[in-house]
């Protein structure tokens, strides 16, 4: 296993443990190798982690920069699933902000490329948070129910 692999592991882990410093300094420390590697998914994973870490603590507006730097780097190589991905990350500050349709928009875009892509348990979690709050429902009438392929 590689190094950035471990320090991905060690840092989920500080995470979950509440311990959001030193999960992020070891995301930082594996987004460098990432570069040196020229890993362009890696990158964006690793933007993508910070912007989760970020708007655990939060940093709003980092969290935001951060998801749009990943979300980028996902569009760049073209990559379906982390495009999507990449969407959901936007969407979440969006929500805390109150910014509900912007992320609403954000929110089904991400649900109907993994709804092409055949669903599954990123979709869930796309759906969850199109319901995660009342207004958002208002927005968005009926975007929970009917997007799981059986």
């Amino acid at each position: 296993m590689g190094n950035g692999k471990v320090l991905g592991r060690l840092a989920m882990i500080a995470w979950e443990l509440g311990r959001y410093d030193e999960a992020k300094r070891l995301i930082e420390e594996n987004l460098v190798i990432q570069r040196a590697l020229g890993n362009q998914v890696g990158i964006g994973d690793m933007f993508s982690t910070l912007g989760w870490i970020a708007l655990t603590q939060g940093q709003l507006e980092q969290a935001e920069e951060l998801a749009q730097e990943c979300t980028a780097r996902y569009r760049e190589i073209g990559d379906q699933a982390r495009i999507a991905k990449g969407l959901r990350d936007l969407a979440a500050p969006k929500l805390f902000l109150g910014q509900f349709s912007q992320a609403c928009s954000l929110l089904e875009k991400s649900a109907a490329i993994f709804t092409d892509l055949g669903g599954g348990g990123d979709l869930v979690f796309t759906n969850i948070l199109l319901g995660a709050k009342v207004p958002i429902r208002t927005v968005c009438p009926g975007t929970i129910s009917g997007r799981i392929r059986s």
